[in-house]
């Protein structure tokens, strides 16, 4: 009887789902808006539609300004963040911020018309989020 508890309370422990922090949750929901605007941002792009891309970027540069503040220490090991990323804050700190410049700029070009440096700028994203990835982040 008693190996028979102990069996079944492994087995219910063993099926509760990890919580992760806030901090966790509230970077992967703004990571994965990031995600959903590139989409929103191309097809923008592809129909001419520069003003909404602009303001659109805009307002992801304005949410990004937290997100260093979302990788406290403590958070190490939860979520999809590479452990490495602690160990190498600088690099990481520099790649989120150049993110946001990135933003901002291709923000300020939706104005011009030009249509070739906006995407550029739009491109340029890209690549820091796929290089930030390969970095820092963990595969599902």
């Amino acid at each position: 009887m008693k190996r028979m508890l102990t069996l079944i309370l492994v087995i219910l422990v063993s099926n509760l789902s990890y919580a992760d922090s806030p901090q966790v949750e509230q970077r992967q929901q703004l990571f994965e808006r990031l995600d959903e605007t590139m989409d929103e941002l191309e097809f923008l792009l592809e129909v001419d539609e520069w003003s909404e891309a602009g303001e659109l970027s805009n307002s992801l540069y304005t949410e990004f300004a937290v997100m260093l503040s979302l990788f406290p220490e403590s958070t190490r090991g939860e979520g999809r963040a590479k452990d490495k990323l602690w160990g190498n804050w600088d690099d990481f700190s520099d790649r989120l911020t150049g993110l946001r410049a990135k933003l901002n700029h291709f923000s300020k070009l939706t104005n011009s018309a030009d249509a070739g440096a906006i995407t550029t700028a739009y491109d340029d994203i890209k690549r820091s989020c796929k290089g930030c990835h390969r970095q820092y982040r963990a595969r599902k």
